[in-house]
């Protein structure tokens, strides 16, 4: 019975120092693949290059219809409320005096402001490198 516990005592020594040097080879094989991986990476930035450029252009595009179109859109949006404020002031000045507090207090209240609508474009986005447009560009 000492010789077949001798023997299974070998077996599970060897057995252990197989599955380390499984664990070592495997953690060799993951080192490997990385390092292929890596090597990969440049061939795969010239394949994406025309997309980043698509990408900038496509940018460029959204960041032009935002600083042309929807800040002057708000601005006219401000015109149009700064006249409204000055109308119901004028009214209030002239009226106010002689309207009950609980007759419609709603009277009273001033239009809402659109400028904590705050679409403002981080300045890192207008950073981006001018390119040729690569096609065609949506916004919307």
């Amino acid at each position: 019975m000492t010789g077949l516990l001798a023997e299974y005592d070998i077996v599970a020594a060897s057995a252990t120092v197989l599955k380390q040097q499984s664990q070592k080879l495997n953690e060799m094989l993951d080192k490997h693949y990385q390092d292929f991986n890596s090597l990969q990476k440049p061939q795969r930035f010239i394949d994406s290059y025309p997309a980043i450029l698509k990408e900038i252009s496509r940018r460029n595009a959204f960041n032009k219809f935002i600083t042309d179109e929807v800040y002057k859109t708000f601005e006219e949006y401000d015109a149009v409320i700064a006249r409204e404020q000055q109308e119901r002031l004028r009214f209030l000045k002239m009226h106010g005096e002689v309207i009950p507090q609980d007759f419609i207090p709603e009277l009273k209240l001033q239009p809402c402001a659109i400028k904590g609508v705050n679409i403002i474009l981080d300045k890192q986005e207008l950073k981006l490198p001018r390119v040729n447009n690569h096609g065609p560009i949506r916004c919307a």
